[in-house]
């Protein structure tokens, strides 16, 4: 009786402590741009002289998975090509020096808003060599590794959602259970 009464003494404010620290970080209002690369690829093409020529594109997918609004959105460029944005919202292109570089700025992203920004280059330059870094005023993007995936029917997500919740509170009950157990040990002890 005395080590389960201990174990929930301690337990329960540990508890406590880590859900409001879980509630907290999913309630929290703030943006979260998350970023990533759709496709890249290559053309090459002929003209009618019978000369080739390769043109190169790709296309950044930047998404706001946060509950507020992203401001002054910052695509750093090493080389800012041809691109478009789509779809097509207000954004500011500013030029480094040198020309080559920029920055295409925007200012506003609202939640669950998502943005493609495609590219139009040449070789030799690669999709490594276009973008640097992107940031707002909060903080910075995070790059996100897409793969693709195949989509099961409902009736399999939702037996394998099933699945895991049943491994999932059998795995916390035998948890508990060890506690409990290790805590009725302890007490035997003194």
């Amino acid at each position: 009786m005395f080590g389960e009464l201990a174990f929930w003494e301690v337990a329960t404010p540990l508890f406590a402590v880590l859900l409001g620290a879980l509630l907290s970080r999913y309630y929290d209002r703030r943006p979260k741009v998350l970023t990533w690369i759709l496709h890249a690829g290559q053309v090459n093409l002929k003209n009618q002289e019978g000369e080739k020529h390769s043109v190169r594109t790709h296309v950044l997918v930047l998404r706001n998975a946060g509950k507020k609004p992203a401001e002054n959105v910052r695509i750093s460029h090493n080389n800012l090509p041809q691109f478009s944005v789509f779809p097509s919202i207000e954004h500011e292109i500013i030029r480094d020096d040198e020309g080559a570089g920029g920055i295409i700025m925007i200012p506003r992203m609202l939640p669950n808003e998502t943005i493609n920004i495609n590219y139009l280059y040449f070789p030799p330059v690669h999709v490594g060599e276009i973008h640097a870094q992107i940031r707002h005023n909060e903080g910075f993007a995070t790059d996100v590794r897409i793969v693709p995936n195949r989509q099961y029917p409902g009736w399999v997500n939702a037996l394998i959602g099933g699945l895991m919740i049943v491994g999932l509170t059998t795995a916390i009950y035998f948890v508990l259970q060890l506690g409990i157990l290790v805590f009725e040990l302890v007490a035997l002890v003194r």
